[in-house]
């Protein structure tokens, strides 16, 4: 396999990536009635991703300088295969450089956090019983909502 012909190429695919990115600069500007402290990040963002883009697609060129040959099957198969592979790591880096990466993450865990404040919130209400919610009592993580829900369950049998 010509590795050499392989980073020349791929070296391509990087600046056509970090290429693409520009067009997405006068959006990022908050030209259109946007407000700077809220663009200023992912305005940020997008220059280092197209930095690193060009960087990484010099870098390649720059290994790739002296590429000769023909460009066979196998060649042809590894640029297509590792282009979908740096195409989606140059394009995450504008998120990852944004910051929207990390928001995402904590939302998720605050989504997860409420779930669980929720579920609590029912079980000490004695809101949750087992014929209504046909959820099993394992599938509680914590044990004071079983216990919860169990001491629910027997104040509800005691009263009818």
């Amino acid at each position: 396999m010509n590795l050499a012909l392989l980073c020349r190429l791929l070296g391509q695919v990087a600046f056509l990536i970090g290429g693409s990115m520009t067009m997405s600069l006068p959006w990022a500007l908050p030209l259109a009635g946007g407000e700077w402290r809220y663009e200023r990040d992912g305005f940020w963002g997008l220059l280092g991703a197209m930095a690193i883009c060009f960087g990484v697609g010099g870098i390649l060129r720059f290994l790739g300088r002296r590429a000769s040959g023909q460009l066979f099957r196998k060649e042809a198969m590894a640029i297509v295969g590792l282009s979908w592979v740096l195409a989606t790591l140059l394009g995450a880096m504008l998120f990852v450089l944004s910051g929207d990466a990390q928001q995402h993450r904590a939302g998720l865990r605050r989504d997860r956090r409420d779930e669980e404040l929720h579920e609590l919130h029912r079980a000490e209400q004695g809101a949750v019983h087992l014929a209504d919610d046909a959820r099993p009592v394992g599938a509680f993580r914590d044990h004071r909502l079983v216990r919860a829900e169990l001491l629910a369950l027997t104040v509800n049998s005691r009263v009818e």
